[in-house]
């Protein structure tokens, strides 16, 4: 019954959308968008961890961080590289962190969660660097002379 008023009222939404503005259909799109991407998302997650074992996220998890990293620097190459390691890790750590957050929920033994925590925290490091060399061989070089 929930289900059908939902329908008629996203029916209803939709018409009065069409009738005033089309502004209006594209946020309705998006969210509908969005709706769909987070359900497909939290299936693909259950299939991951329920299916393909722990070990598959972990490697799906670090192909998020590497895919997160890339985009980053794609978008801040012409700011100082200290910003873009900046941003770099607080993604990478948002990330970690919602791994973990499944993990725990998930999984019921701990060292797993730990030992995750610390495949990402190793990843992250490492593109961390290779993001500075990249950008901007000179900052290393000042990072060192500074320690």
């Amino acid at each position: 019954m929930v289900g059908m008023i939902f329908v008629v009222k996203v029916v209803d939404i939709t018409i009065n959308v069409v009738l005033f503005s089309a502004v209006d259909i594209v946020i309705l799109a998006t969210g509908i968008v969005v709706v769909i991407v987070v359900v497909v998302g939290i299936i693909v997650v259950f299939v991951v961890f329920v299916v393909e074992k722990v070990a598959v996220a972990v490697d799906a998890a670090e192909i998020v961080v590497g895919v997160v990293v890339v985009i980053t620097v794609v978008i801040e190459t012409e700011v100082d590289s200290v910003v873009v390691v900046i941003v770099v890790v607080v993604v990478g750590v948002v990330v970690v962190a919602s791994v973990v957050i499944v993990l725990a929920v998930v999984v019921d033994g701990v060292v797993v969660v730990i030992m995750m925590v610390v495949d990402m925290v190793v990843v992250l490091a490492v593109t961390s660097l290779l993001v500075i060399v990249l950008n901007d061989v000179d900052s290393v070089a000042k990072v060192f002379e500074e320690s």
